[in-house]
């Protein structure tokens, strides 16, 4: 039935019962016996169902109002959010080809490991050579494109190698080079980002505002950090555990997980604040958070058989960073 025919319905039931209602009220008979509100012949049960039935029906001819009555709408955008564009660049795409190139050789570097014979393996390695060299293809036709304009790409041509690299399924490295800023500016605003509860280490922000944590030496914040770590966090520590455990929490920034420059820089953090302090080039392994403090390894170390892979690390390039932050 139509809402508004039933919202038509119960009025006239409403009008209708008012009426009867209003025929016979004390002061069209002069019967002393009877109450305020009844009728000759009516009994005291049929005169409560009578003014129920009136208070249901005016009950819902205003909750058909209600649904049925005048929504709010929302205002219509204003000329510049509608003129509003997002500027992307040639450099843009191209460095965001490399990270989406990056990340798939780590994958390629991943099932390696992994049983070559198994059918889901060579599906998925199958799968990963086909968007690198598609990648590959595009980074090409980019470059040249961008040789041949003097480096002045049209939005619209801009717009088809977007387009292209997102239906890649690379859609998280291809984000507004203004949302980067926007959380590193956040990031700076609040250096305290990302800091755990009762956590007395250091905390750093990655270029794109990723916090990185750095605990002491020892087993100082062991607790705190494999508690806060999630799936996609990783921790970084040198291969030979002589220094303190990095936490990369990828996991409170969207869009950046197995980015290579926060994965460098926790790696450096992590070669700055062991043992290795005055050399170049460190030797740091890097793994994911259920591979830490398993049974039968010390707490806050990493198994060499199940670390996810091995990075070099460089104490200088953030070592004027963090002596800002040391005591």
């Amino acid at each position: 039935m139509c809402p508004t025919f039933r919202a038509i319905m119960a009025f006239l039931a409403l009008v209708s019962i008012s009426c009867d209602a209003a025929a016979f009220t004390p002061h069209h008979h002069t019967d002393p016996k009877l109450g305020p509100c009844s009728f000759p012949g009516q009994t005291e049960s049929t005169r409560m169902w009578t003014w129920r039935l009136q208070g249901s029906l005016v009950s819902e001819l205003m909750r058909e109002r209600s649904r049925n009555g005048p929504k709010r709408k929302r205002p219509p955008p204003s000329v510049q959010q509608q003129n509003k564009s997002v500027v992307i660049s040639a450099d843009f795409l191209a460095s965001s080809i490399e990270e989406a190139l990056y990340r798939q050789q780590r994958i390629l570097e991943a099932l390696d490991e992994q049983d070559e014979n198994a059918l889901s393996v060579m599906e998925r390695r199958s799968e990963t050579e086909q968007k690198v060299g598609r990648l590959r293809s595009i980074r090409e036709e980019l470059f040249k494109d961008a040789a041949a304009n003097g480096n002045n790409l049209g939005i619209s041509e801009l717009r088809d190698y977007q387009t292209a690299v997102a239906d890649l399924g690379f859609t998280s490295v291809m984000r507004n080079p203004d949302s980067w800023r926007r959380e590193r500016k956040r990031a700076r605003d609040n250096a305290e980002f990302g800091r755990p509860r009762d956590f007395h280490g250091l905390v750093f922000h990655s270029p794109h505002g990723v916090p990185i944590l750095v605990g002491k030496k020892g087993s100082h914040g062991d607790d705190i950090l494999r508690r806060v770590s999630q799936g996609s966090d990783l921790w970084f520590q040198v291969e030979d555990y002589a220094g303190s455990r990095v936490l990369l929490r990828t996991s409170l920034v969207r869009g950046l997980k197995g980015s290579r420059a926060c994965m460098q820089m926790a790696a450096d953090l992590a070669a700055y604040y062991s043992n290795y302090r005055g050399f170049r080039d460190v030797p740091v392994m890097y793994t994911d958070s259920k591979r830490v403090a398993k049974r039968g390894s010390k707490r806050g170390q990493m198994r060499r058989r199940k670390s996810l892979g091995r990075m070099y690390g460089d104490p200088e390039n953030f070592a004027e960073e963090a002596r800002g932050k040391e005591p």
